[in-house]
């Protein structure tokens, strides 16, 4: 059994009733974001004139900023809590061709006590069977979604043009972003790595990735790891999650946000990656995985933390912030208490 326990819900197989549930989830963690105090039925009871209203009214989170020595002394939940409240407003479009809004950067003056931060909900997202998922669940409920609020980032991509079959981001965007009726319920802002550089390899491309999150979420200097409110993963039956394989390198990085990957042992060849610490430090990490082909792999998950898998990182490493949406066929006959999710 892995170390921790974490919450796992099952769905009969089929996609609807997993899409559902990981719609209602994602939607239900938007609302405690942006309305953390009202109940679930005033949210519900509101129009979405009124949300996007009260959005407007509170749009800002106001926190004392901390300097970087009080950051590094920090630990635990105070400074995870800390990284969350010093996120930086600034806006970049450098990697993303569809964003071209930008904003100041606040100022690094040490006589500086209070930081207004914009309320944006941040949300990273892979690739793979996850894309139907989200499709599938999140674009049928487009009028609960608040889109013009969030912002989304590929947590891995593959060095392939946007328009190869291949390309995460291209897949999200043919599969979900194209698909958002952005005139009646607004446009997300998607970063992704920078099209041009694919060409010039797998290290420029994480570099320059790695910059638009310190841009995003504030430089290295004030936090140690960005901090995103929700991350949506996908696990393959190889157990690769992203693009960080099992028994590989990568698993031990501890510095950097954002890595190169040159010889990926499946597909193509060269990626880049956001690192487990990163994943680790999100509020909420959700794992959606379907199919009896991944039955095997979720065994060793869950019954098997010793072999180190990429998961298993995440699920000893973020501990009560991981949960899983897995459908009967991936989940039987493992050895782990099974919930029915409760919209």
């Amino acid at each position: 059994m892995t170390t921790y326990i974490p919450k796992v819900y099952t769905f009969a197989n089929n996609i609807h009733d997993i899409s559902n549930a990981v719609a209602d989830h994602v939607i239900k963690l938007q609302n405690a974001f942006f309305f953390d105090n009202m109940s679930p039925e005033e949210i519900n009871n509101m129009s979405r004139e009124e949300k996007l209203n009260y959005i407007e009214e509170n749009k800002y989170i106001t926190k004392r900023k901390n300097s970087v020595s009080s950051l590094n002394s920090m630990s635990g939940s105070s400074l995870h809590s800390q990284k969350r409240n010093s996120i930086s407003a600034m806006q970049s479009s450098n990697n993303n061709p569809e964003n071209s809004d930008t904003n100041s950067s606040p100022t690094n003056s040490t006589k500086q006590k209070l930081n207004k931060v914009k309320k944006i909900f941040k949300v990273g997202i892979s690739g793979g069977s996850l894309l139907d998922i989200l499709q599938h669940g999140l674009l049928p409920r487009q009028e609960d979604i608040i889109w013009s609020k969030w912002e989304i980032f590929l947590l891995d991509e593959r060095l392939v043009p946007f328009q190869d079959p291949e390309s995460n981001y291209g897949n999200s965007k043919r599969k979900i972003f194209s698909k958002i009726d952005t005139e009646k319920y607004g446009k997300p802002k998607v970063y992704h790595i920078d099209e041009s550089l694919i060409y010039e390899g797998a290290q420029a491309c994480a570099e320059n990735y790695e910059m638009c999150l310190i841009n995003k979420f504030a430089s290295k200097e004030t936090v140690k790891w960005p901090c995103f409110d929700l991350i949506l993963l996908g696990v393959a039956p190889d157990g690769h999650i992203g693009s960080l394989f099992p028994n590989r390198k990568e698993l031990r990085e501890a510095s950097k946000w954002v890595i190169p990957i040159s010889d990926s042992p499946v597909g193509v060849k060269e990626r880049v990656s956001l690192t487990i610490p990163v994943i680790c430090n999100a509020l909420h990490i959700s794992f959606v995985v379907e199919g009896s082909m991944k039955q095997p792999i979720m065994e060793k998950i869950m019954e098997m933390p010793e072999l180190s898998l990429p998961s298993s990182l995440v699920n000893e490493g973020a501990l009560k912030k991981v949960s899983w949406f897995v459908d009967e066929d991936a989940i039987k006959g493992v050895n782990v208490i099974k919930r029915a999710y409760d919209f």
